[in-house]
């Protein structure tokens, strides 16, 4: 049990993760216990009687393994990787904060109770890695920097909710409870694109498990795609879309924004206003398709500004 502005970091090369806390609690795997074997029982025999163990000859200790944490209080965890070494150029960042954080390595999730934040930044070059790695062809393409909007990509990424985030590195997804938002931000330009819900649950590309999560080492995964529940909406500059539920799937960059039972969608660009059951936005075209669309209307002066 650990108190009082506690900092706990760990180092992999261009690899660092750090977490930080006024009060956290760690439980870490029971120690095997030490089986003598036959052979050295006899390399101890064969000693001469008067030979002693020298601090070189002691083994290092075994790093213990955690096994859950908790963690109270102005909680930040943060996971870097780096291009080239620690403080130079940085390539992907993950911060999680909050007040109160359960990690467990058995469930392989992250449990963040309370109001708090996840920020994903990302500045890989895509084509580069995707050759390094050998990716398919048939792997999601990245944003384009010159799509009118986009969901992911180069840039930051921030996640803020109200209530709870569960991160369930066992299925790859992130659950965010509570007045969601989810403002992206493109490398390089000043276009934003803001996303409100009551629920937001995000599933990402198979990374390895939590370690690949913590450690920095695989960087922050990619969305797969995204799931918005509750009367929300997308907003960006010039464009508000809004309705009961949205849904993004990365492999076809299309947002589909649906209403329920007899209320409409709206999509409203400038003073004009128009109602639909539901919409497709395809953001690499920045085309919006209206499905069962109604009368296009002018907004109230005051309305949605």
């Amino acid at each position: 049990h650990f108190r009082g502005g506690v900092v706990a970091t760990s180092d992999r090369g261009v690899d660092l993760s750090r977490l930080q806390a006024d009060d956290i609690v760690v439980e870490f795997d029971p120690l095997e216990k030490k089986k003598d074997t036959d052979a050295g029982a006899a390399a101890s025999a064969a000693r001469a009687p008067d030979a002693k163990d020298s601090p070189d000859d002691k083994p290092a200790p075994k790093p213990r393994t955690v096994r859950k944490l908790v963690a109270k209080e102005q909680v930040v965890f943060e996971s870097e990787k780096w291009a080239d070494r620690i403080g130079g150029k940085l390539a992907t960042r993950l911060r999680l904060t909050g007040p109160l954080l359960n990690f467990d390595n058995v469930s392989e999730q992250i449990i963040i109770t309370g109001a708090g934040s996840m920020q994903i930044e990302d500045y890989r070059d895509r084509k580069k890695d995707a050759d390094a790695d050998g990716a398919k062809k048939t792997d999601p393409k990245p944003a384009d920097a010159s799509s009118p909007v986009a969901f992911v990509g180069k840039g930051v990424t921030l996640f803020i909710w109200q209530k709870q985030l569960t991160l369930d590195a066992k299925r790859n997804d992130v659950r965010m409870d509570e007045d969601v938002r989810m403002i992206q931000q493109q490398e390089n330009t000043d276009k934003e694109v803001f996303m409100d819900c009551s629920q937001l649950v995000a599933d990402f590309a198979s990374t390895g498990g939590l370690d690949s999560w913590i450690n920095g080492k695989a960087g922050p995964p990619e969305l797969d795609n995204l799931t918005a529940t509750g009367t929300g909406k997308v907003k960006r500059t010039d464009l508000t879309t809004t309705g009961d539920q949205l849904y993004y799937t990365s492999n076809k960059s299309l947002v589909l924004i649906s209403s329920e039972g007899t209320r409409q969608c709206e999509l409203i660009e400038g003073e004009s206003v128009l109602p639909a059951k539901r919409f497709k936005w395809y953001l690499d075209s920045d085309k919006r398709v209206a499905e069962e669309p109604g009368a296009i209307r002018q907004r109230a002066s005051d309305t949605n500004r």
